[in-house]
């Protein structure tokens, strides 16, 4: 028998076709570029821009768009109901159902129980006895 020592093979700089990723090296090198706003910062101005009331005065877009969602809301749209409680008591909690997974694991507690009892002549007495009272434990705990 010869120990011959095989060599590993080298990483492939930049995968299979030395296209990709390498290190050290950006994947967007050009960026964005500078003095770009960025979708927010956009946002924002557009809503301190000032508009015309209607009432002959000027107040600043997200005024207007304020009040307009708290009138129509008061007029009974629900989404916009909604949207005024989710900002500002955040929504409800939701709440799951576990029942499904509850029968699963009832069903699994048990199929585990049946497969044990058909090993018991094939594990040794003291390992039965350890397992046994695992199964005991399990079923305690998840019958609280």
């Amino acid at each position: 028998m010869t120990d011959e020592v095989q060599e590993q093979p080298k990483n492939n700089l930049g995968g299979i076709t030395g296209k990709g990723f390498l290190p050290g090296r950006s994947g967007n090198p050009g960026g964005r570029p500078r003095g770009s706003k960025s979708l927010r910062n956009l946002l924002i101005e557009a809503l301190r821009k000032k508009a015309k009331d209607g009432k002959g005065g000027e107040k600043e877009f997200y005024e207007l768009l304020t009040e307009s969602i708290v009138v129509n809301a008061a007029k009974g749209n629900a989404a916009l109901v909604r949207l005024i409680f989710d900002y500002h008591e955040g929504p409800p909690p939701q709440k799951h159902e576990v029942t499904e997974f509850v029968y699963q694991a009832t069903e699994l507690r048990e199929t585990v129980r049946k497969v044990a009892e058909m090993m018991r002549d094939f594990v040794p007495r003291e390992r039965w006895d350890e397992l046994a009272a695992r199964l005991d434990e399990i079923d305690r705990a998840t019958a609280e």
